[in-house]
C-alpha cells in the first residue's frame, strides 16, 4: 500500500468536472484508490464521495493506493492533482485509459 499527501493547488478545490477528472484517473486502475481528509476516508472513484470530502484550495489530502497497479495509480494522481487539474496531455491521456477500463 502507498500512502502520499498531496495539496490541492485548483482555485476550485475537487468540484465538479475536477472531480469527475479525479473519478476518471481513480478508475483508470485496478488498485483500491482511497482518499482521506482529516481522517474522513471515501472511495476515490466515487464522484459522491469526493464531492463529500468538501476539498478546497489549499487542503491536503492523503492517497492511500492498495494493488497491481498502485505505483502508476499514484504517479497519475500526484501528477493530475499537482498540475491543478490543467494538463492537456494528462487529461487526455486519463480519457483514453478510461475507454479501456471502468469501476
Amino acid at each position: 500500500m502507498i500512502e502520499q499527501t498531496v495539496k490541492i493547488v485548483n482555485p476550485e478545490g475537487l468540484h465538479g468536472e475536477v472531480a469527475k477528472c479525479m473519478v476518471d484517473c481513480a478508475c483508470s486502475f485496478k488498485s483500491d484508490v482511497y482518499m482521506e481528509k482529516k481522517l474522513h476516508r471515501v472511495n476515490a472513484k466515487s464522484y459522491l464521495g469526493i464531492i463529500a470530502l468538501g476539498v478546497m484550495e489549499n487542503d491536503e489530502v492523503v492517497l492511500l493506493i492498495d494493488g497491481c497497479d498502485e505505483n502508476k495509480a499514484v504517479d497519475c494522481l500526484t501528477k493530475i492533482i499537482n498540475s491543478g487539474f490543467e494538463d492537456k496531455a494528462l487529461i487526455s491521456e486519463i480519457e483514453a485509459l478510461k475507454r479501456k477500463t471502468y469501476c
